[in-house]
């Protein structure tokens, strides 16, 4: 019952209770749920996010927005997508791999040319693009492919 957390962080925010940022930040959980809060407010109250519920969410992007999460949460059938969350926020990569992740997202989300071809460092992105015929054919090649990147971040 993951909802439940996410409504009762914004609520909070929302009724003005301290430390609300480490409140937001620490009910997120999953990749889709800043999208899902950010959703939920703006359907609620309106457009006008308050900060605690900015940066928190900023916060979570910034732990939970990986390539794997991407690939896994960020659906063209979404009302709120990744992109949008980021642009609203103006959340900050912390290192180069995320920053062309983000720049992957947001130019998927605006039809840009460059969505076709991901960032180099982008590898989950680059696999699942290069191997769609392979997941038709063989599902248990495409497990393995993303057990081998998981194999390396952990070693390396």
């Amino acid at each position: 019952m993951r909802w439940a957390s996410v409504v009762a962080a914004v609520e909070y925010v929302r009724a003005g209770g301290p430390f609300g940022r480490a409140v937001v930040a620490s009910a997120l959980q999953r990749a889709d749920e800043p999208a899902d809060a950010l959703a939920y407010f703006t359907s609620r109250y309106g457009r006008a996010l308050p900060q605690p519920l900015k940066r928190g969410v900023t916060d979570a992007v910034r732990r939970l927005y990986r390539e794997r999460a991407a690939l896994q949460y960020d659906g063209l059938s979404r009302a709120w997508r990744m992109a949008d969350v980021i642009e609203l926020t103006h959340a900050k990569p912390r290192d180069e791999a995320q920053s062309a992740l983000f720049r992957w997202l947001l130019d998927r989300r605006h039809d840009r040319a460059d969505a076709a071809n991901p960032a180099p460092c982008c590898r989950c992105c680059a696999l699942a693009r290069s191997s769609r015929r392979c997941r038709r054919t063989s599902g248990v090649r495409w497990c393995r492919r993303l057990r081998l990147i998981r194999r390396s971040r952990r070693t390396g």
